[in-house]
Order: C-alpha cells, then structure tokens, then sequence
C-alpha cells in the first residue's frame, strides 16, 4: 500500500524504513524544510540538563558543534517523544528519559523529576515551538533557557508526483505527525482536494486532526484516524488497523469462489452460516427430488449435535462458558466478530424446474466426505454422553425450544469496550516495539549514572569546602571585631583615668594580654598598680614636685644653723624657692646642682612632657646626700609619674590598633558596640 509521508526529509527517510518492514511503499513528500541556524557552539555552563522537544534539535545540535558535543554528553536529556529519544542516544547522550507524549507530558516529566535549585534547564528548539513549556515550567519555579538552533519553512507547492499519485487514487493513506504539517498541506491542496475523498488521513493528535481537516472547498478525505496517544508507536498501530480493515476477504463457504461456485464450476447448496444469502428463485412447478444431499444432512447433523452438547455444557457448567467466552486470547475481538458468519434462517424450499435427469448416485469421493462426517458425528455424540453424565439436570428435562439454535446476531459490543481493546492492542504493540536493552545498553547507563552521582559528590565536595570557608571567615571576622572592641574598650577606660583619675581596674584583665599584642608589655606593668586607685593627674604630680623642690634643696644646704641670721634665712625659704633657670637643650647629668634638675622637671611638667620631666627626677634620686624621707618621697612621684606615662603610651596605641581592626573587619570607623 502506497503511504503519504510529510515529515521532514530526516524523519521520513526513518519513517519510511518503518513502512517498508509493514510491507508499504513510502511517498516521501516534505512539507517543512529544516535549516540550521548559524551561530556560536552551544555550551552548558551551569546548566544541568538538556530538554529536546524535537529529533530535528539533536541534529541542529551536533550541526551547529561541528559534531563535537562530548562536553554535553554527560547531561541528563528529557524528550517529548521516543523518536527524539532515540535520535539523542543516537547522538551518544546516556542519560536519557522519554515523555512519550506531547509538550505538556514533558512538563509534568521534567516538574516530576528535577529540581529547579540545582541549576536552569537548555531547551534545545527550531525557530518556532509550539505548546507553553516554558510557562509551565516557570510557574514551577524552573528557569528555563532556549536555545532557537534550526528553523522549519514550509514548502510553497506539492511535488508533479505525490500531486499524480493522489489523484490517481494511489495514496490510500497520508501520515500527519504536526498541526504545522497538516495545515501548511490542506493549504496546498488546491485541485487535487477533491481526489483526497479516496485517501484517509491518520493524525497523531487531535490538534492535528483538526488541521488536516480544513480542506479548501467542500472537499474533504475519505477519513480522519487519530493515535490513542501522541507517540509514532500509535501513529503507526491506528495505520496498522487501517490497513487490517481495508485488506480484509469477505466470508465465504468452504471451496466456495468470488463467483459462488465450487471448485469444479458446479453450483454449491445454500451455506447454513453466511453473512447474507439470497435464495436462488425457483419455479412454482418445479418436480425434482428436494430431498437434501448426503453432505447436507450429515453437515446438519454435526450441528445439531454441538448445539445439543454447547446447550448441556452451559446447564451444566455455566461460569465455565462464560470465562471462556470472555477470556481475550483472540487478536481482537472487533475483527472476529466483523468476520464472523451470522446465522440466518434458511429460506422455505420452492419449486424448481426439473431436471432433465435423474440425480446421479454419489460419488466415491462424495462417500468419503460422507465418512469423515460420520466419524465426527460420533465424537461429537460422545462429547454429549460426557456432558450428559456431569450435567446436574438430565438433557431429557429440555424443551425443543431449549434447543432451539438463537435467530439474533451475536451481541455488539458497545463503542467503549472496543475504544478501550484498540487502546490496549496499541499498548502491546508500544511493548512489542520497544527494544530491550543489552549488556551495552545496560552498562552504558550505569556508567551515566555513575557520572552524574561522581559529579554530584564534586559539587557537594565543593559546596562543603566553600561552607566551611564561609564559616572559618566569619569566625575569624568575629574574632576581629572582639579584638577591636576590647582595644577600643581598653583604651577608652585608660583615657577616663588619665583625664579623670577615675580608677581604671575593670579594664584591667584584658590590658595585659592586649599590651602583649602591641608590644606594650613592660607598660601595662607600670599601669598596672594605678589601676585601683586611679592615675595620677598633670596637675598632682606638678605639686608634689613642688613640695619636693623646697625639701631637697633644704637639705641639700647642709645642717640648720641655730644663729638669728640662719633662722630668719630658713624662714624666707621656706615661703620663697630660689633656684637657676637651666636652658632646656643643655644635657644633665647626675652632678649638675639640684635646683638646675628640678628646674628642668618643673617646666617640662608645665607642657605635659612627662618625658622631660621624669628624667632630671630620676638623676636626683641618685644623689646620697638626699634625706631617706626625701628619697621615698621621690621614688612614690617616679612610680605615679612612669604610670601615667605608660598609661597614655598604652591608651594611643590601643586605640590606634582598634580603629586598624575594626576597619579590617568591614566596619565604618567609630561603628564599635
């Protein structure tokens, strides 16, 4: 049978092959004209699988790669259909999951399947793509990215000879796999439109049942197949049945021709089953012996028989006849019961013209015809003792009406239950079809799926190391951002005590170890006895040394004389100091006068430079003529004097280090808790 294939060239050459194994000479008539488009490789970066709604998108693919898509292999792929399945392992890709049905099959596939976190999805498509996957599978919370690598141009004519064989009647049967398809060919048809009365277009969905049928005119095809469902596995099971109904033989009698004679030209006796007979007519005066042949009556008598066993067989064991007559071990039963003979009632014998002759008595051959009867009517007697034997009730009980053989036809089953066998037919085709995978085949997908939990395993090696990056960074950021308010805090109560001379011992635990850090150690050991009662003041320490002036310079003017002259001289000193002005540049040392050394120390106390006025102390606490109370005096003013030194070197280095970190860990200067 000559068959109307419209796919692209591509995917008719493979359809065609198919037809040539069912026996059918494929036309190829391409409606639509794939091109790649030109452009860069396509690359997968970040993309974690591949969606092909299309066999032409894998070959687009391979196309615009320069056939190199080993880089793409790896991915898992999800198609709508088996064909663009096996197109994409065709193509080297493992991991491959078929929708078996339309656009809205694989979205209900992919949404079932992956998860729309671990990475966006490539649709690999033409120019124009029909269905809303993209909306499906966003509203999902898919990203779905397109990749338009190949455009479908309809053909502007048919060509001079699928146009000749379809108005010839040649095409029995079109193949229609897309709405764009049917459409672009019922635009096409033009003159030939009324020739398509004589062809049956076979659809592979509604949607392109509803297409094709758009004829120009009032013309319009013999009839509409549709596919249970939207796979070339029922596209091609409904062409199957097509071709079962238009090649069946009608019913005939055993040796019986097209003619309705024998074998040997002889006219043949009415059939007692036929799916129509119309009596012979015979004259009303005819004389000739009617009385009916050995072979009928031996044929009557065999199917009175089985009828008398059928009946006791059913009296006796009723749900057994009923399993059987419903158990499917038929093809089809819609094919059995459109060829099978109906019963009719024989008509009334009429008279016929007689016969120049008498009948001429049997044959040798009718005699055999005869015994082989006989013996089957004696199985089938003895196939009734044993039905008789078991039967609960005797044969005897049963009325001539009882055995009476049914006028009606067989009953027809209702549109559902065939509707529901077509589909199931369809099924074990699908399953007879499919191919079972081998060793390879077998082996091929275990090492795909080996690859992908390999690369899994890579991905979430690097997701833990990135964590634990993250976290050993905000440790590290928190750390900074303690160390910076522990300065900051550190230094602030130093600063209060130095301004205040409040006591500074709560910041105390962490002025050491932070000292150590700044490599301040030895003065946070000089801060430290301070700490509890506060640091001594600018103002304090310059009074003290002033009382301190008054008493060495005392002593060192030697033992008190008791004359009225030295006693008036001791009480002016005593209210009155008179000491040189030393120049500041000059370098002392320990032999310099007393009053030159407290000189210098009074007026670097007086611009704050505690410095300048510890050293010049610290010479005259050398010398042995001072007094023991003068000494101790001296040595408690050094201590109060090296404290607040080391507490103000302390406070701006802390304070320094703790605007440094906390600018290190991100924060705006002065952002500290």
């Amino acid at each position: 049978m000559k068959i109307l294939v419209t796919r692209p060239r591509a995917d008719a050459e493979e359809l065609a092959k198919l037809l040539a194994a069912r026996g059918h000479e494929a036309l190829i008539e391409p409606l639509l004209d794939i091109a790649t488009l030109p452009g860069d490789a396509v690359t997968a970066d970040g993309v974690q699988a591949l969606v092909f709604t299309s066999a032409n998108g894998v070959r687009a693919l391979i196309e615009r790669n320069g056939g190199d898509i080993s880089a793409l292999r790896a991915l898992p792929v999800y198609t709508v259909g088996d064909a663009t399945a096996r197109a994409a392992r065709d193509a080297g890709f493992a991991d491959v999951v078929s929708a078996s049905g339309d656009v809205n099959s694989l979205a209900e596939l992919i949404i079932a399947r992956v998860r729309p976190d671990i990475g966006p999805l490539l649709h690999v498509s033409g120019s124009d793509v029909a269905g809303d996957l993209a909306g499906q599978l966003t509203e999902k919370g898919f990203t779905l990215t397109r990749a338009a690598l190949y455009q479908a141009t309809k053909a502007d004519s048919l060509s001079a000879e699928a146009v000749e064989a379809l108005k010839r009647g040649e095409v029995k049967a079109a193949l229609f796999y897309s709405p764009r398809t049917a459409s672009a060919f019922a635009a096409l048809a033009g003159d030939i439109a009324p020739a398509l009365g004589r062809a049956t277009a076979i659809c592979l969905s509604p949607a392109v049942a509803e297409a094709v049928e758009d004829l120009p005119g009032a013309a319009s095809w013999r009839d509409i197949l549709t596919a249970a469902e939207p796979t070339q596995d029922a596209l091609l099971a409904a062409l199957d049945r097509f071709v079962e109904r238009e090649t069946r033989p009608k019913a005939s009698a055993p040796g019986e021709s097209a003619s309705g004679a024998s074998d040997n030209g002889s006219p043949l006796p009415p059939p007692i089953f036929s799916d129509s007979y119309d009596a012979p007519p015979r004259a009303a005066d005819s004389k000739a012996d009617e009385r009916p042949s050995w072979g009928s009556r031996a044929a009557l008598a065999l199917v009175g028989a089985l009828l008398i066993g059928g009946v006791a067989v059913y009296v006796a064991k009723p749900a057994l006849v009923q399993s059987v007559l419903a158990f499917d071990w038929l093809p089809s039963w819609r094919s059995v019961i459109d060829s099978s003979p109906k019963l009719v009632e024989q008509p009334a014998p009429q008279a016929q013209p007689a016969p120049s002759a008498a009948l001429p008595p049997p044959t040798d051959n009718s005699g055999d015809n005869v015994d082989a009867l006989r013996r089957e009517l004696a199985q089938a007697q003895a196939q009734l003792r044993d039905a008789q034997r078991d039967a609960p009730v005797s044969p005897d009980s049963l009325t001539p009406s009882d055995l009476a053989p049914a006028e009606t036809s067989p009953p027809e089953m209702s549109p559902e239950v065939v509707a529901r066998l077509d589909q199931l037919e369809d099924k074990l085709g699908q399953l007879a079809d499919r191919p079972v995978l081998g060793p390879e085949s077998l082996r091929s997908a275990t090492d795909a799926v080996s690859s992908r939990l390999a690369r899994l395993d890579e991905s979430l090696s690097a997701l833990t190391q990135k964590l634990e990056a993250q976290t050993a960074a905000q440790e590290r950021e928190r750390a900074r951002a303690a160390r910076a308010e522990a300065l900051a805090f550190t230094a602030l109560a130093l600063r209060d005590s130095l301004d205040s001379g409040a006591p500074f011992a709560n910041a105390l635990p962490n002025l050491r170890p932070l000292a150590q850090e700044v490599g301040l150690g030895a003065d946070a050991d000089l801060a430290a006895p301070a700490a509890a009662k506060g640091v001594a003041g600018i103002d304090d320490l310059r009074a003290r040394l002033m009382a301190l002036i008054a008493e060495v310079m005392r002593a060192e003017a030697g033992p008190p004389d008791t004359g009225l002259f030295a006693r008036l001289w001791r009480s002016l000193s005593s209210s009155v100091v008179i000491r040189r002005v030393a120049d500041d540049a000059a370098i002392l040392n320990a032999a310099d006068p007393a009053d030159r050394l407290f000189s210098r120390a009074e007026r670097r106390l007086a611009v704050g430079d505690l410095d300048g006025a510890i050293a010049p102390v610290e010479l005259l606490i050398q010398r042995e003529s001072l007094t023991p109370g003068s000494r101790q005096a001296l040595e408690a003013w050094l201590t109060d004097a090296r404290a607040r030194r080391a507490a103000e070197r302390l406070a701006a280095a802390l304070l320094q280090n703790g605007l440094i970190a906390n600018q290190g860990s991100g924060r705006a200067p002065g952002a500290m808790r």
